[in-house]
């Protein structure tokens, strides 16, 4: 991982064009002594280059707002929001209004702006497996936010450069120019990380989580697979972080941290994270990742196997690496480092009837767990139809049209009936 950052990216990166905005803005300014937001010293949002930096971390929050980037469902934003608030100082609190978002992306990342705006990916939600491995996410950005390690970084480094590419403002997988994160610029060094670490992981083991617990996010990161998060972030895998989760251990083991109240149970974040994990996946097979989609729904169904959406996503997946070999491909070679070419192409298009089998066996097994599921009814449909099964397919999607009269895609579904018909 690079060794420092010089704006406002808490441990993982923002958009280029943000970045270059605030040096433009901000190059030369003095920056004088910066306190935590816990201290009465901290005099926030005062000196020019912070006013400067707290305007353009507005302006991005409206521009993901205004590009629909943010996910808005009531129940899923206040749950986060019921997670991240209680984690807030009160100190930083009555300075800075924290604002935990959800945003509308299948990669694995995170971040906080010094304006205490929290953003967390649905990709990075659908991957923990607790509340309090959820908790120690939060915990570490509002860190950064509450000890201001971005000005802090920023003075070190106001010398720093950045060179703005067209090509760097694309990140595979998403459709969104303006959305692409530098992994490979900077970030902030090893000893601020530690510093957010183990403040998040004080702050939530004073909420009632169990350190050892939160500390496995660490784990479950290094289970993502090459793309799935940025490249060089806290999410990817990094030697650094098994010193940083040993630092956090030994905290535990001396007592150095402690939970002092236990939380008591709840089925809050298992009801979460089944609503988390369709969005992940829904958003993974639009940005044409197959391959992570698949994973995704297989991962549900090693803990639900009787799931019949989860049968159907897993079809869904095959279905599109069959329909579509070359995107297929494409994301097979970013995934696992291999050249984008003719010859991997050619490989993925010799396993079409393959992929359209397996996709049928998925559909049929959530047929078999629900029988009144029309939307693999539709996708066995399609897989008729790749396959040139016409009258087979025609079968299935006229009884899907004619399963409900508010179908969303009846227009679409109805315009391929036609085709076959001619």
């Amino acid at each position: 991982m690079p060794s420092s950052f010089f704006i406002l990216v808490c441990f993982h990166r923002l958009p280029r064009i943000f970045l270059c905005c605030l040096l433009a803005c901000t190059a030369g300014c003095a920056t004088p002594k910066i306190s935590a937001l816990t201290s009465s010293e901290a005099k926030y949002g005062q000196t020019e280059e912070e006013k400067k930096l707290l305007a353009r971390a507005k302006e991005f929050d409206q521009e993901l707002d205004r590009k629909g980037m943010l996910l808005e469902t009531p129940a899923l934003v206040n749950y986060v929001r019921s997670i991240g608030q209680p984690l807030v100082p009160p100190e930083a609190a009555g300075i800075v209004d924290f604002k935990f978002k959800i945003l509308r992306s299948p990669v694995v990342n995170a971040f906080a702006l010094p304006n205490g705006s929290i953003y967390l990916s649905v990709g990075l939600l659908a991957r923990l497996h607790s509340e309090a491995e959820l908790a120690q996410v939060m915990g570490h950005e509002i860190a950064h936010v509450v000890l201001r390690h971005a000005l802090k970084v920023y003075e070190t480094n106001r010398s720093n450069i950045v060179a703005a590419h067209i090509a760097d403002l694309f990140l595979f997988g998403t459709s969104i120019a303006y959305l692409p994160y530098l992994a490979s610029v900077a970030s902030y060094s090893r000893e601020q990380e530690e510093e957010a670490d183990q403040s998040g992981l004080r702050a939530i083991a004073a909420g009632g989580y169990s350190p050892n617990e939160a500390i496995q996010v660490f784990d479950r990161m290094q289970e993502v697979k090459n793309g799935e998060a940025l490249e060089g972030s806290w999410y990817s895998s990094h030697p650094s972080n098994k010193q940083r989760v040993d630092a956090l251990k030994e905290m535990v083991r001396t007592g150095a941290i402690s939970q002092q109240q236990p939380k008591v149970g709840n089925t809050s974040h298992r009801d979460f994270v089944a609503r988390i994990v369709i969005e992940n996946i829904q958003l993974k097979l639009h940005a044409r990742q197959y391959e992570l989609a698949l994973d995704a729904a297989n991962r549900s169904l090693a803990e639900n196997p009787k799931s019949a959406q989860f049968h159907f996503y897993k079809g869904e997946a095959y279905r599109h690496m069959a329909d579509d070999p070359k995107g297929a491909a494409r994301e097979h070679g970013w995934i696992y480092g291999k050249s984008f070419n003719d010859k991997l192409v050619a490989e993925f298009e010799t396993r079409r009837s393959e992929f359209y089998q397996f996709a049928e066996d998925a559909y049929r097994q959530a047929l078999a767990l629900d029988s009144r599921l029309p939307m693999a009814e539709r996708g066995w449909g399609l897989v008729n139809l790749g396959r040139g099964e016409y009258d087979a397919a025609r079968e299935r999607l006229t009884a899907y049209l004619a399963q409900n009269k508010n179908i969303s895609d009846r227009e679409y579904i109805s315009n391929l009936l036609k085709g076959i018909n001619k």
